[in-house]
């Protein structure tokens, strides 16, 4: 599987490959609390413009 490739290119590429994965999770999850934050935004605004509508 190494296709006549050293060592150090193999552990080069992982490594490369690690900090691709990595990055990726990162990204997922800031964004999926990003959209959960957002949800709750709205869902908060939504509950403060029904309160100030009660009361004038």
């Amino acid at each position: 599987m190494s296709q006549g490739r050293t060592n150090t290119q193999i552990e080069a590429t992982n490594k490369i490959m690690v900090t691709f994965l990595i990055a990726m999770l990162v990204f997922i999850t800031s964004a999926y609390i990003f959209s959960l934050v957002e949800r709750e935004s709205k869902w908060v605004q939504h509950i403060e413009r029904e309160i100030v509508a009660k009361n004038p």
